[in-house]
């Protein structure tokens, strides 16, 4: 249900939230590093890193983005000074769902804390959702573009809803006419 996918991202979101709060933040790159490696191997973590306000890696362990100022999503973590959450980051072994939140020093801003988190944390539960008999659930972003799916490579590919849509529908339509036709070899379009 709706409720589970709101469960993960909300326990996503609350260990970020705690991690931001962690006091080793503020220690010595090696005891930054060794913060994250060791919440890298406790939780769905591809990769962790500190960056600092101008998005360049102060500490990075696993998988995540060499320079966050690079990406559409570092505005938007530095404008809403909040947990923020990007779209998939798609790679050719994996795709993470990356979370943003901003370190606070004396109530200030003083770097970004930047997980990845596993895809499977969030394809698990929409491939739970059933919706009437063959239905199912997916998540949309503003432009369009499907970035959950319950398979992982819908996200990968990067489809777009409207694609996505034709797809089935083109797929529905040579299915009915197997059905229906004798000569389906004159009119099934692959």
């Amino acid at each position: 249900s709706a409720k589970a996918v709101a469960a993960n991202i909300h326990l996503m979101a609350d260990r970020m939230t705690s991690l931001a709060l962690d006091d080793r933040l503020g220690g010595s790159n090696d005891v930054q590093l060794s913060m994250l490696q060791e919440t890298r191997s406790t939780y769905e973590f591809y990769g962790l890193g500190i960056y600092g306000l101008d998005g360049t890696a102060q500490a990075v362990d696993g998988e995540t983005y060499e320079n966050l100022a690079e990406t559409e999503w570092f505005a938007l973590l530095q404008e809403s000074d909040n947990l923020t959450i990007a779209d998939p980051l798609v790679t050719d072994e994996y795709v993470g769902i990356p979370m943003g939140m901003p370190v606070k020093t004396d109530g200030e801003t003083s770097a970004y804390l930047v997980g990845v988190y596993k895809y499977d944390m969030l394809s698990d539960v929409l491939g739970t959702i059933h919706i009437g008999q063959s239905g199912m659930a997916l998540i949309i972003n503003e432009k369009g573009k499907i970035v959950g799916h319950p398979m992982e490579e819908i996200v990968m590919q990067g489809r777009e809803l409207t694609q996505f849509v034709s797809d089935v529908t083109w797929y529905l339509r040579n299915l009915l006419l197997v059905k229906t036709t004798d000569d389906v070899e004159d009119v099934l379009d692959v």
